[in-house]
């Protein structure tokens, strides 16, 4: 779920995302940039988040939102950006989240006003999303779609029993010393 937090109060930041975890279908897990940062709530009650680093609130300096982010978008299924609250002003962090969804190939759902010369009607942003809606309702619906489960895998499935006599460096699981299987 991106979208602005920087320029935003707590509950502009939060309320979008909730609204939306709450429509997703059974099965559909939307990662949140703000989890795990209950504490701003507390230090920005009623007012905007600011841009930069808040120090004293782990997981809110630069590197670490950073690197979360980062890894979030990238290993993400899609990514639902949600421009409506910066409609006015770029969102420098959404954008960035863009360009690792895109080189990630991610797919992208932008939710923006439909508005000819807006920030984010630039050739790259237009040019790197799959979709543009002008509502978290129809953005919502794409999300289901691409990711409801399918009644049947269209993928085939590699059964590593089946060539375990194949390649002596198998073994149930993976490779031998592998980490990523």
């Amino acid at each position: 779920l991106s979208g602005p937090i920087g320029g935003q109060t707590y509950e502009g930041a939060t309320g979008w995302r909730e609204w939306v975890r709450a429509r997703l279908w059974p099965g559909i897990n939307a990662v949140d940039p703000m989890r795990g940062k209950e504490k701003l709530r507390a230090l920005y009650d009623g007012t905007v988040i600011p841009v930069h680093s808040v120090d004293g609130v782990l997981g809110c300096d630069s590197r670490a939102i950073t690197q979360r982010d980062r890894y979030d978008t990238t290993h993400a299924d899609a990514m639902l950006l949600n421009l409506l609250p910066a409609a006015g002003k770029p969102s420098v962090g959404s954008m960035l989240e863009l360009g690792w969804a895109d080189a990630a190939r991610v797919p992208i759902i932008m939710v923006a006003e439909k508005a000819r010369g807006a920030w984010y009607d630039h050739v790259l942003v237009v040019g790197t999303i799959g979709w543009w809606v002008d509502d978290l309702k129809t953005g919502v619906e794409i999300v289901n779609g691409l990711l409801r489960p399918r009644l049947v895998d269209i993928r085939p499935r590699f059964d590593a029993r089946f060539h375990l006599d194949h390649y002596p460096n198998c073994e149930p699981g993976g490779i031998k010393g592998s980490r990523h299987m």
